[in-house]
């Protein structure tokens, strides 16, 4: 889709007026191991054992923490985790590796890269899931599940620049691919010579698509590229003068995935 007519009257109003926004839960960026200063959140339990296989594993509920000690050279724990299809994840640990996530039919889960910088991924179907844990060293260990937040859709219809989604400088907008070449547009007010970083990410916590991104600005495209299979991509630019720039963000052209499993992450940053 080509845009046209950039400065609209109109938009340019709405967005000056900052129309009230919403709620937006931040995204969090975790690591896989933290062997020390991991925060731990209420509710901590010690395991059940034995809980070496999924079949015997201990539950971990969403927003607790679970403790453990090693019991052998080379021991193993498994947890359980109840998610809901959708659900962003971040696994957090303490003196532990998290060595790998079981769905469950026991087979690993997309999205999840032990050891990675950003470890948090999305369930892509609702029911069990289970937590391989290997202790590091001879102490407790401790690990978390924390629930980011809950990729829902964009507001539709958002495909022109008059549907346009105010995209507000740190707050990061979420959005799913709902149909076959779905095109989702933003809009946000910019001054000459400011410089701006879009960061377009998903394919790093488990979506099924890598989305593109084009930026519109006064006299054509000022920035446009995919973003990465392993990690999210900064798009640096500097506004060459002061008005309403748009973003589109779009599936790749013929891209048959859709709903919760094609789903991307778009923050607008202006550092100083």
């Amino acid at each position: 889709m080509r845009l046209r007519s950039l400065f609209v009257p109109t938009l340019f109003l709405s967005l000056a007026a900052c129309t009230p926004r919403p709620a937006e839960p931040a995204v969090v960026t975790l690591t896989g191991t933290t062997p020390v200063g991991v925060p731990l959140v209420a509710g901590t339990r010690p395991e059940l054992e034995p809980n070496d296989s999924p079949a015997t594993s201990t539950a971990l509920v969403i927003g607790t923490s679970a403790s453990g000690e090693r019991d052998q050279a080379g021991d193993v724990d498994f947890f359980r985790i109840d998610a809901a299809e959708g659900a962003l994840l971040s696994l957090l640990s303490q003196n532990a590796a998290l060595v790998r996530v079981l769905d469950g039919s026991f087979s690993d889960v997309p999205g999840y890269r032990p050891l990675a910088v950003g470890p948090g991924f999305v369930v892509t179907d609702g029911g069990p899931l289970f937590l391989e844990v290997q202790p590091i060293g001879q102490g407790p260990y401790v690990v978390s599940a924390v629930r980011e937040l809950t990729i829902v859709p964009d507001l539709e219809p958002n495909d022109t620049l008059d549907q346009a989604l105010p995209l507000f400088p740190g707050e990061p907008a979420i959005g799913v691919s709902q149909q076959r070449d779905d095109v989702d547009v933003y809009a946000f007010l910019g001054r000459g010579g400011q410089r701006v970083t879009l960061t377009l990410g998903g394919a790093e916590r488990g979506s099924a698509i890598l989305p593109q991104l084009v930026l519109h600005g006064p006299g054509g495209v000022i920035a446009q590229g995919s973003a990465g299979s392993d990690a999210p991509r900064h798009f640096d630019a500097i506004l060459p003068r002061s008005g309403v720039y748009a973003v589109e963000v779009a599936a790749p052209p013929g891209s048959n995935i859709t709903g919760v499993r094609a789903y991307y992450s778009l923050l607008l940053e202006s550092p100083l």
